[in-house]
């Protein structure tokens, strides 16, 4: 998802995608929720919302932290962010190199594999099909 929203601003340079990145618990773990955090600044994510981090008996919705851990895991987080923090928000995406190309419905199984690899390594490949004119310019990325 965060993918889409890089390719919406890809060359406003000013532009920052803004994306909840919600340590609620129960539902999360503290593991699960890193995960998220930092796949979520590699893809491209420069502004950070906790949406409602209070614990069940503060909270206005469903949505609460009421698990000391987790509020550990957001803290530690955070102040390891803040050692790179300003290269994160200089930074944008390269142009790619690459392109993945699918021809036909046949392939859209394999897609699937492709777009897991990619995101594994976090390298921004833009995605063809047979159908598209794809240019260096106009390219949707997966």
């Amino acid at each position: 998802m965060v993918d889409m929203y890089r390719c919406g601003i890809k060359g406003k340079k000013d532009a920052k995608i803004h994306y909840y990145v919600m340590p609620h618990t129960p539902g999360n773990t503290t593991a699960n929720w890193r995960r998220q955090f930092y796949g979520d600044i590699a893809h491209g994510v420069k502004v950070l919302n906790l949406f409602e981090f209070r614990p069940v008996q503060a909270a206005y919705t469903e949505n609460h932290c009421s698990d000391p851990a987790m509020y550990q895991e957001v803290r530690t987080s955070f102040h390891e962010l803040g050692t790179f923090e300003d290269i994160v928000q200089d930074g944008s995406v390269r142009r790619p190199g690459g392109a993945v190309v699918q021809r036909g419905r046949r392939c859209l199984g394999r897609l699937s594999e492709v777009a897991r690899r990619r995101q594994a390594l976090a390298v921004p490949l833009p995605f063809v099909t047979s159908s598209s004119r794809w240019t260096a310019s106009s390219t949707a990325m997966i």
